[in-house]
């Protein structure tokens, strides 16, 4: 559903891309295998390397070095332009604050009036955190209560589509605006600007684009009706990485 998720999917795609080795690699032999003692006690080093003792055939087990198991990506701090909540807590299995596993999928929630309020689910962690920060953000930004309307020198006079004289020639007697030419009302609300796209996701530097027909704003990342789909050229072909919910997800 949006850019972001469309560019973490690319980002992970060329990561991985770069990681790949040339072609399968030969197993190891003589001294490059790993001699690791079996279930069996072993004399210790000191006592073999001073002739004291040795080290029965059958103790010894030749083979590869075990790889070390994959670190954990680190949580992305930001998404879509806002700021993750990132818990603190060690049972917190998801790492975001109002973000729970549901099922397969995670689950925003908050807490209004003592009560927990679901904010959806979702297909990723970090789209329910994103959910979570911006459910916060509105409600940080949202007044105390419905403002009254103003009135009198409250409210602002603006021109209406008739000429009017320049300000200038007002303040100096020169010309008058015509009472048909005012219209009485508040001043209507600025547009919203667009969140800035998300830099950094599920540990990874998303691709932003700089072109400016990028309507997803994310470099292999195109709208796929009302998903995202990621996609990478190899060999001079279009290849496709999946389509997603968002575009975080795909990039």
């Amino acid at each position: 559903d949006t850019a972001v998720e469309a560019a973490v999917a690319y980002a992970r795609a060329v990561a991985e891309e770069a990681a790949a080795p040339a072609g399968p690699a030969a197993p190891a032999s003589g001294p490059a295998q790993a001699a690791t003692v079996g279930t069996v006690v072993a004399p210790t080093a000191q006592a073999v390397a001073a002739g004291e003792a040795s080290v029965p055939s059958s103790a010894i087990q030749v083979g590869p070095v075990p790889a070390a198991p994959p670190r954990r990506a680190p949580l992305a701090a930001e998404a879509e332009g806002l700021r993750l909540h990132v818990s603190s807590r060690s049972n917190n299995t998801t790492g975001y604050t109002g973000v729970v596993k549901h099922g397969s999928r995670f689950k925003a929630q908050d807490r209004r009036d003592g009560k927990a309020v679901s904010l959806g689910t979702f297909d990723t962690a970090v789209e329910a955190a994103v959910a979570y920060a911006r459910a916060v953000a509105e409600e940080a930004a949202a007044p105390a209560g419905p403002a009254a309307p103003a009135s009198g020198p409250a409210q602002a006079a603006t021109v209406g589509t008739v000429v009017a004289p320049t300000a200038q020639a007002v303040a100096a007697g020169e010309a008058s605006v015509p009472s048909s030419a005012i219209q009485v009302g508040p001043v209507p609300a600025a547009p919203p600007r667009r969140a800035p796209l998300a830099a950094e996701a599920e540990g990874l530097r998303l691709h932003v684009s700089s072109r400016s027909n990028n309507t997803t704003g994310y470099t292999g990342v195109v709208k796929h009706g009302s998903r995202f789909k990621a996609q990478d050229r190899r060999d001079g072909k279009a290849v496709s990485l999946g389509t997603f919910d968002t575009a975080v997800e795909a990039a």
